[in-house]
């Protein structure tokens, strides 16, 4: 089969990117001919073709202006399937990693959740309007929705056909952190961080620190009292108005932000829990990463990776995750139980092995074959 891809990234910065990265590799790597559209490329195989799409500026909301403005990436019978992942037209498919229009409703009823402003920017218009035409013009005959969760606002929000939107979530690259997990020297590494052995690690990844949660898990690290009880932060959010928020409670010591690393897949390896209680996670790849390297995780009920886990056999789940008080608890229960921390690092991994990529690109090249039949 002929495949187009169609984002603004292909590489390992961004979330879409190492998506499209990976499902990539994996189809070429089962014999098909894959093509990539992208305004960014970085470390692309050689039986990759490219196809580079113009870029103004760092502005990604101007690139998706341009990126539509360019037209479709690939000309009449250049490929056989083109899957766009929100941005471009001309595609047959969409993979839709969210429902923006649902995200932007939910989190303006939880302001008070962010530390930073938070209004409706230019990248949230144009991705507003690039959802709309994407999820409903006639020549979309399938959408790709990452969870249950995003295909139940698609349906709601746009009206879109029930059987028109098949749920396929994204992967994890589980052979990566079963190599990490014996190879990386935990206790060493711990230490370069200044942490000595009896410390508790929790570990935050992402880079909307106000949708992700941060302000809760602060100020349930201040709740907790321990100088045992140590965060680190990776990803990069408004870094000053959460470092402020940090000093007002007091728990200085006890945080560090790292913000963007090279590396941030061996920050699995030095933590004892994961925590992200985000208050929309349409889906949360970084939630299978912690699980397949081997970390108990904490987050949201209504987040899309946790759909199909049971809460206290995969992982905690957070009936509220603006709660204070749960979020609190669940930390308190990790940090206490090394029994219950042994049971989800166990069934966590496990668990992790369902959405290894080899078994994801399976289940969207079915999805292109039906649409081809179409």
């Amino acid at each position: 089969m002929r495949i187009g891809l169609v984002s603004q990234s292909y590489d390992n910065r961004t979330g879409i990117g190492r998506i499209v990265k990976a499902l990539a590799l994996e189809f070429v790597g089962l014999g098909h001919a894959v093509s990539c559209a992208a305004q960014h490329f970085e470390d692309v195989d050689r039986r990759i073709t490219e196809c580079h799409v113009p870029s103004l500026s760092s502005s990604k909301a101007l690139n998706k202006i341009l990126f539509t403005l360019n037209g479709s990436p690939f000309s009449g019978g250049e490929v056989d399937i083109i899957n766009t992942f929100g941005v471009g037209r001309g595609a047959n498919i969409v993979t839709a990693q969210s429902c923006h229009r649902a995200g932007m409703e939910l989190l303006r009823s939880k302001s008070d959740q962010f530390l930073e402003s938070r209004g409706l920017g230019l990248y949230d218009r144009v991705s507003l309007i690039d959802e709309r035409v994407l999820l409903t013009v006639p020549t979309t005959k399938r959408i790709m929705a990452v969870s249950q969760l995003v295909k139940s606002q698609i349906e709601t929000f746009y009206k879109v056909a029930p059987e028109k939107v098949t749920v396929v979530p994204n992967g994890v690259d589980y052979t990566l952190f079963k190599a990490l997990r014996t190879r990386v020297d935990r206790s060493g590494q711990r230490m370069s961080l200044g942490f000595s052995p009896d410390d508790f690690v929790l570990l935050f990844v992402g880079n909307e620190f106000g949708r992700k949660g941060l302000k809760t898990l602060l100020q349930s690290l201040a709740a907790l009292n321990d100088r045992k009880l140590r965060l680190l932060v990776v990803g990069g959010g408004d870094r000053q108005a959460y470092e402020r928020r940090t000093a007002e409670l007091g728990i200085m010591d006890n945080v560090s932000f790292m913000g963007n690393i090279p590396a941030p897949e061996t920050m699995y390896l030095v933590a004892d829990a994961f925590v992200i209680p985000s208050l929309y996670e349409p889906f949360g790849i970084v939630i299978l990463e912690a699980m397949a390297a081997g970390v108990p995780v904490i987050t949201s009920k209504s987040c899309g990776a946790s759909e199909g886990m049971t809460d206290r056999e995969h992982l905690l789940l957070l009936e509220n995750p603006a709660s204070v008080e749960e979020l609190t608890e669940a930390i308190g229960l990790l940090s206490r139980d090394e029994t219950m921390r042994r049971k989800l690092i166990a069934a966590g991994v496990e668990k992790a092995k369902e959405f290894s990529w080899d078994r994801i690109a399976r289940k969207v090249l079915s999805v292109y074959e039906d649409v081809r039949r179409l």
